[in-house]
C-alpha cells in the first residue's frame, strides 16, 4: 500500500539524492551513507519514498530492528544505523530539513501553540503538519480529512488503525471550546470495540465444561507443583475471573499464549475445545523478528494417537537406539498423559 505515495516531507529517496549531489562530504562518506540509508530501508521492508528522512522519525524504528531477520551481522546492522543516524542528523543541520517533519502554517502554529497539555500537543501534531503541508485550513478539518489523513499514514507504513483514529479525535475534541480561534467541529471517536450481543450458551460446549471445571477447581483446597497449600477462591473472585474468560470470548481472543514450556505442553492439545490457538511466548518473540519454527510438539500431541507420533518419529528413534515399545510407552506416560485438564470435554 505504498505505491504512488507522495510523502509530505523530505523522505530517504531524497536525502540520498541530497548526500549524493553535497560535494562538500568525502565521496566515501557519501557512498556509505546513500548504502545504509538504502539497508535500513530494506530493513524496514518499506520503498526510500515513504519513510521520512528524519532521525526523530525513524529512531524508534532503529532501535527495535535486529539483524537475523535483516539477513546481515550484528556488527553491519550497527554499522548501517550509525551511518543513518549520522546522516539524517546531518542532513538537519546542514540541509535545513526540519527536524520535525512538515513545517506548520502561521495558523496552524498558533493554535499548537496554544496547546497546554504536551501529549494532546504530541497526538495532534502529525495531523497539523499534514493539513499544513496539504493546505488545509482548521475550520476545514471534518470526518473526511481525517480519512484523507488516515489513508496517508497508512499508505506510508505508519500506525493508522481504530485505536490512533480513537486519540486522535479524543485529543482534537478536547481543544473545542477551550482553545480560542479553535474549530468548533468535532471529530467522531470510533468505538473502543465493536459491540458484541453473544449469549454465553452460544459458545461450544466443550469451551463451557472446561470453564466451569477451571472455576469449580477454584473453590477448593490445592496444592501447588511445589506442594504449597492454595486457599479456596471466594465467591466473588469466581465471578469476577468468569466474567473476565467469558469478555475474553466476547471480544474474540484468538490465541492463548504460554510462558511457560511445561504449561505449553500441557495446553497445546486443548485447541480441540477452544476457539482459539495455543502458542508459546517464545513463537510470538520469534515471529516479531521474522523468524518462524513449526510447532513440531504440539502438532504431534494434537494428533493424540501414539503409534502415529512413534511412527513419525522412526528415524529419531532410530538414531538415538531406542527400543520402540519404550518409546511408546514415554510417549503415553509423559506426552498423552500430560494433561491435567483432560481433553474431549465436548464437540465445538
Amino acid at each position: 500500500m505504498t505505491e504512488n505515495v507522495v510523502l509530505i516531507e523530505t523522505s530517504f529517496a531524497g536525502a540520498i539524492a541530497i548526500i549524493a549531489a553535497a560535494q562538500e562530504l568525502p565521496e566515501q562518506t557519501r557512498r556509505h551513507w546513500s548504502s545504509s540509508l538504502r539497508q535500513i530501508a530494506k530493513a524496514l521492508d518499506k520503498p526510500v519514498q515513504v519513510i521520512p528522512a528524519r532521525y526523530n522519525a525513524v529512531r524508534a524504528d532503529l532501535v527495535h530492528l535486529h539483524h537475523a531477520p535483516a539477513g546481515l551481522t550484528a556488527k553491519t546492522l550497527q554499522n548501517h544505523k550509525s551511518n543513518a543516524k549520522s546522516a539524517l542528523l546531518w542532513l538537519a543541520r546542514e540541509k535545513g530539513v526540519p527536524e520535525h517533519g512538515a513545517p506548520l502554517t502561521p495558523v496552524w502554529q498558533d493554535l499548537w501553540s496554544e496547546i497546554g497539555d504536551a501529549l494532546v500537543r504530541s497526538r495532534l501534531s502529525s495531523l497539523m503538519r499534514f493539513c499544513s503541508a496539504n493546505k488545509i485550513a482548521p475550520a476545514e478539518v471534518d470526518e473526511a480529512v481525517l480519512d484523507r489523513f488516515m489513508d496517508y499514514r497508512s499508505r506510508t507504513g505508519s500506525c493508522s488503525d481504530d485505536a490512533f483514529r480513537r486519540l486522535l479525535a479524543r485529543a482534537w475534541n478536547a481543544n473545542v471550546g477551550t482553545i480560542p480561534g479553535w474549530p468548533v467541529r468535532t471529530l467522531t471517536v470510533p468505538l473502543a470495540k465493536p459491540a458484541v450481543e453473544q449469549e454465553w450458551e452460544d459458545f461450544p460446549a466443550g469451551l463451557r465444561w472446561d470453564v466451569d471445571q477451571y472455576l469449580q477447581g477454584l473453590t477448593k483446597v490445592r496444592r501447588s507443583r511445589t506442594g504449597q497449600r492454595i486457599r479456596p477462591l471466594k465467591p466473588s473472585t469466581i465471578r469476577t475471573r468468569r466474567a473476565e474468560l467469558q469478555a475474553a470470548c466476547d471480544a474474540g481472543v484468538d490465541a492463548l499464549v504460554t510462558i511457560y514450556h511445561s504449561e505449553h505442553r500441557e495446553l497445546c492439545a486443548h485447541e480441540f475445545d477452544w476457539p482459539f490457538r495455543i502458542v508459546n511466548l517464545m513463537e510470538v518473540l520469534g515471529q516479531s523478528m521474522g523468524l518462524h519454527r513449526h510447532d513440531r510438539y504440539k502438532e504431534l500431541k494434537l494428533a493424540q494417537d501414539a503409534d502415529l507420533i512413534v511412527g513419525e518419529c522412526h528415524d529419531l528413534i532410530a538414531h538415538h537406539a531406542i527400543d520402540p515399545a519404550l518409546a511408546r510407552e514415554m510417549v503415553v506416560k509423559a506426552m498423552l498423559g500430560d494433561q491435567p485438564l483432560p481433553l474431549g470435554s465436548g464437540p465445538l
